[in-house]
């Protein structure tokens, strides 16, 4: 019944929901189902072939858990995951927060495309941003929403894993992409401070994995 639930909510996302009374397991199970996911690819990918991320390296256990395993979850459910409550403010919040920093994340290294895209972006939807939320709450609109924001989020983690094979980066951008799904399904149904500790434990448990055994 659960699941049949789950895939009705993915169909239409914003559709009217009944709330899970017992948060706490719904939080587990999804983040579970995550990291059961990401941990069958990775047992199944050849480790030789994956390139350890630079920034990561070079921090220790206790800097990796502050940053990667805190800091990081809260920002990127902020950005990606926050807004997903179609208010119109937060729609706003998409277009003048989300998607530019998405731009940065992308064209950081060509200063000069960076400032034109987010300039022509922000003037295209100051220009109309009317018409765009008066619209953006139509379905098959909002779908896309849900499902562009974890794109952007899975599309703004490919500098972690660039320099993998270009095969690896496919699957590692489809891993981040579901992973980005799972958090937006435990933000909608219960709540953005349960998609924040779903982030956390999720970051968490990969952090130990590559601590206990690493890449």
């Amino acid at each position: 019944m659960r699941g049949t639930k789950i895939t009705t909510f993915l169909k239409n996302p914003f559709c009217k929901k009944k709330s899970y009374q017992n948060k706490f397991i719904f939080l587990l199970t999804i983040t579970f189902i995550n990291i059961i996911i990401n941990s069958i690819v990775l047992l199944l990918l050849d480790s030789n072939n994956i390139e350890s991320d630079n920034v990561i390296s070079k921090l220790n256990i206790i800097e990796q858990f502050i940053f990667i395993g805190i800091l990081f979850p809260i920002v990127e459910e902020l950005i990606f995951r926050y807004p997903l409550k179609l208010s119109r403010n937060n729609i706003d919040m998409i277009f003048y927060l989300t998607i530019p920093i998405s731009i940065i994340l992308l064209f950081s290294s060509n200063l000069i495309t960076l400032v034109i895209l987010i300039l022509t972006f922000i003037l295209l939807y100051i220009s109309f941003k009317e018409k765009i939320k008066d619209n953006i709450n139509k379905t098959p609109t909002n779908i896309f929403v849900f499902y562009g924001l974890a794109f952007l989020f899975s599309i703004c983690h490919i500098n972690n894993y660039s320099s993998d094979p270009i095969h690896y980066i496919i699957i590692f951008f489809v891993l981040a992409f579901i992973s980005g799904i799972l958090f937006s399904v435990i933000r909608m149904l219960i709540g953005f401070k349960y998609a924040v500790w779903s982030h956390i434990i999720y970051n968490s448990f990969f952090i130990i994995l590559n601590f206990l055994y690493p890449i």
